[in-house]
C-alpha cells in the first residue's frame, strides 16, 4: 500500500466518522419532543410517587403501601404513559400537518 492510498483511506474514514457524528445530532434534534416527554413522565412518576409505583405490604391482612418505589411497577407504567402520550403528540402533529398544507405553519410541530 503506498503512501496515496493510506492518506486516500484515512480521509475517507475521517469523512465517515464526522458524518456519523452529524446524524446523530440530527437525529435528536428530529425527535428532541419526544425525548423531553419521555423524560417528564419519569421524573413525574419518580417525585410524586403515585399508589400505583409504590410497593404494597401486608399489615394486619391488608395491602398498605410502604412509600418506596417499586421499580418494576415504575417501569412498567413509565413505558405505558410514554407510548400514549408520543403516539397523541404524534398524532397531533400529523394533523397539524395536513391542516398546515392548505394554509399556514404549525409552530408547535416546527413545520
Amino acid at each position: 500500500m503506498s503512501l496515496e492510498e493510506y492518506r486516500y483511506k484515512v480521509s475517507a474514514l475521517n469523512k465517515e466518522h464526522t458524518n456519523q457524528g452529524e446524524q446523530t445530532k440530527n437525529l435528536f434534534s428530529k425527535y428532541k419532543k419526544y425525548i423531553i416527554i419521555i423524560v417528564i413522565v419519569l421524573l413525574i412518576l419518580i417525585l410524586f410517587k403515585p399508589g400505583f409505583v409504590q410497593g404494597k405490604e401486608l399489615v394486619n391482612d391488608k395491602l398498605k403501601s410502604n412509600g418506596k418505589i417499586n421499580v418494576g411497577s415504575l417501569l412498567k407504567y413509565w413505558i405505558i404513559f410514554s407510548l400514549i402520550l408520543c403516539a397523541l403528540l404524534y398524532a397531533y402533529c400529523v394533523i397539524c400537518k395536513k391542516k398546515s398544507e392548505s394554509g399556514g405553519s404549525c409552530k408547535r410541530c416546527g413545520n
